[in-house]
């Protein structure tokens, strides 16, 4: 039996009950944060860049993560393409093919009085930049110190957008390009401030992300298998494609897919000189110079990460782990867990540096979306059991080391999404 010093040195844990010693960060039951200002420790490994690596072979935690090399693994790979792309559940890859759009559009609260005062306190400063870039939708972007995004986050230095977590957004020569609500949507073109809202398209997918390349935006429109089209945004003419569903791209290199066929395709930007691939196959992940980065599951019902290479038409196995990747920005995310304990692993996909966040019992969601802005990686949390507050925004710098919580919401596909598998 405890005694009276005994109990004064625990508290409870606010989620399951259960009784933690005072000083513990996360519970020793469900690993829910206790201390919103945990510092996870950090292990920096400079690997041999992963991409000249011809057969060298690293376990990385107990034989269920590890990296090697492959030179052809197709012959044995089921296609599977995704349609829809999921910001909180798995297809965007469920992620299907990325992570930042969700399947189904939830019913969003207006912000409250107080919320509206937060937002007045930022002024929003345009910021010209060169369309030489191609600009991608995302739920957070950064200008000028201030974070934009479509999730209802109203933290300081956040400034909402739309409040609605299943809309995707670009940030390019001043303007919010906005992809709302659900099947078909609008796409609006509005100031920074939200101010001279104007509506630019009104027949794009929900699911499907939107990018802007030299001038154009480029969406897929509604139905049943999804037309690319674009728009002049000087002149606001649009025109079609062709029968192809924008994934990734760069300034090098584009991703598509035609879900009637159940196909994917490569090319030049801007659609030009599209050819069939048969070396990607399940759900993408992102994409960086000519390295195109996928994730399938095996027979076994491990997740199989590749690169393959456009230029070099070559493909290379990077990871098998039971839990999914993922991939933001420069970062390409793995997780390992032992005995509970959770160690992120983030891989920089630019030299192969491999670095390892040692978590604790605080589990993370590969199947949430992950945003990178700068040194610090935003990640979705799920809170099943939450009735109101479901679908958690946490923040994890990878400097300090320091992780918390910026803002949370009601998702209605919150259990299925929460699903690993």
């Amino acid at each position: 039996m405890k005694n009276k010093n005994d109990v004064e040195q625990e508290m409870k844990c606010p989620y399951c009950g259960e009784m933690n010693e005072i000083s513990a960060n996360t519970c020793k039951k469900c690993g829910r944060i206790l201390n919103t200002d945990v510092k996870p420790t950090i292990n920096n490994k400079r690997l041999v860049p992963l991409f000249i690596v011809v057969a060298v072979f690293t376990v990385v935690i107990g034989g269920t993560f590890f990296m090697k090399s492959n030179t052809n693994n197709n012959s044995q790979l089921v296609t599977k393409v995704d349609e829809e792309e999921s910001a909180g559940t798995v297809d965007e890859s469920d992620i299907s093919v990325d992570t930042e759009e969700t399947a189904e559009v939830a019913d969003v609260e207006e912000s409250t009085d107080t919320e509206e005062l937060a937002q007045e306190d930022i002024t929003p400063e345009a910021t010209v930049v060169s369309d030489s870039t191609v600009y991608t939708s995302k739920h957070i972007w950064e200008q000028a110190g201030t974070l934009y995004t479509v999730d209802p986050v109203w933290s300081e230095g956040f400034y909402c957008v739309s409040g609605n977590y299943t809309d995707t957004m670009v940030l390019y020569n001043g303007y919010v390009y906005l992809r709302s609500g659900a099947s078909p949507s609008a796409i609006i073109r509005m100031n920074l401030d939200g101010s001279d809202q104007q509506v630019i398209a009104s027949d794009a997918s929900a699911n499907k992300k939107i990018c802007i390349y030299e001038g154009y935006l480029y969406y897929t429109s509604f139905g049943d298998t999804g037309t690319g089209k674009r728009i002049n945004l000087e002149t606001g003419a649009a025109e079609e494609m062709g029968p192809y569903i924008f994934r990734a791209g760069n300034d090098e290199v584009w991703v598509y897919t035609n879900m009637k066929e159940n196909k994917w395709y490569i090319s030049e930007p801007c659609y030009k000189n599209i050819r069939e691939t048969k070396e990607i196959t399940g759900n993408l992940l992102g994409i960086n110079g000519q390295n195109i980065f996928y994730m399938y599951k095996e027979n076994n019902n491990d997740y199989v990460t590749c690169r393959y290479n456009a230029a070099e038409d070559s493909t290379y196995v990077i990871a098998e782990s039971p839990y999914k990747s993922i991939m933001a920005e420069n970062g390409l995310y793995f997780k390992s867990v032992d005995a509970g304990n959770t160690v992120l692993h983030r891989m920089d996909v630019e030299d192969g540096t491999v670095t390892q966040y040692d978590l604790g019992y605080f589990n993370v969601y590969m199947s949430g979306g992950f945003s990178e802005v700068g040194n610090r990686t935003f990640f979705v949390q799920f809170v099943a059991e939450d009735e109101e507050n479901n679908e958690q925004l946490w923040v994890f710098d990878r400097e300090d080391s320091s992780m918390h919580m910026v803002g949370s919401w009601y998702n209605p596909n919150a259990i299925s999404a929460a699903t690993e598998s």
